[in-house]
């Protein structure tokens, strides 16, 4: 028997509804978090397990070389799951200031060379995946005095901000390009704004020839679990808490770091770092 539903009571159907709870939105970020864990997870948790089964189940039909293969395939899958880790403890601890920041002084031209030629070797592997292979060319041009090249800061952490910047140059250029990285100077703008009156800084710019970023990312591209739309996205693998991590390093010692970007045409980070001592957090 069919069923008619009034118009009074279709009204207090529509009533109810509305006031029923509806998702927050911390909960949808959550919810967005866990997914992408439990994404970067089981990726390298099913070749480890896939590969475990069948030596397990096929041991006398396995070669020694395929033995040798799984087995290498599954040290990688391994090393990938205790990266992801690595780096979710590793923001955990820069979020909440449990990181320890051992300043010393350091030669800012000699790090970023060796940060460079780190993003050098780190090609080959990408060459191995794409079809043709990307072509990029390094340049570094240094406008800083020798003295000025000096600051302090902790080798480990900023190494590890420019190996990020450099690691998504590359993989977001699926073109290749030039890579530059420019140090020099900086005297704070109102374009800028005097975010830091402290005396003398540094400025580190590294500059891609990439696809981009679109001008409604960019304020959120350093926001954690946030991956930038390139048309690359869904082609490569992360949390989305590199640049996190990149702007929480900056930070701790004081400094800033933002982009400038425009699509099809390439991305440049910018890095201001106080030359000098100032009081660790």
């Amino acid at each position: 028997m069919e069923q008619r539903v009034s118009w009074q009571e279709q009204g207090q159907c529509k009533e109810h509804m509305a006031q029923q709870p509806t998702v927050q939105q911390p909960e949808l970020l959550q919810a967005e978090i866990l997914a992408n864990v439990s994404h970067e997870l089981r990726s390298p948790l099913t070749a480890i397990k896939g590969y475990t089964s069948t030596l397990l189940q096929h041991e006398r039909e396995v070669s020694p070389e395929e033995r040798q293969a799984f087995l290498l395939a599954i040290q990688e899958a391994g090393d990938r799951m205790g990266s992801v880790v690595d780096r979710l403890l590793r923001i955990s601890q820069l979020e909440m200031g449990s990181s320890t920041l051992h300043r010393a002084s350091l030669d800012l031209v000699s790090l970023v060379r060796e940060a460079i030629m780190v993003a050098k070797e780190r090609l080959d592997q990408l060459q191995a995946t794409r079809t043709p292979p990307p072509r990029f060319r390094f340049r570094l041009k240094n406008a800083l005095t020798e003295d000025k090249a000096i600051i302090q800061a902790d080798r480990a952490l900023l190494r590890e901000t420019l190996d990020q910047i450099l690691e998504n140059a590359i993989r977001y250029s699926p073109a290749g390009g030039q890579v530059s990285v420019l140090l020099r100077p900086f005297y704070p703008t109102s374009a800028v704004g005097s975010f830091l009156t402290r005396a003398p800084l540094v400025e580190i710019c590294i500059t891609d020839q990439g696809r981009g970023i679109p001008q409604e990312q960019l304020g959120v591209i350093f926001d954690r679990f946030t991956r930038g739309d390139t048309g690359l996205t869904r082609e490569t693998s992360g949390l989305g808490l590199g640049l996190t991590m990149c702007k929480r390093i900056v930070e701790i010692h004081q400094g800033r770091i933002w982009a400038e970007s425009t699509q099809e045409q390439g991305s440049t980070f910018h890095l201001v770092l106080p030359k000098g001592s100032t009081d660790a957090r």
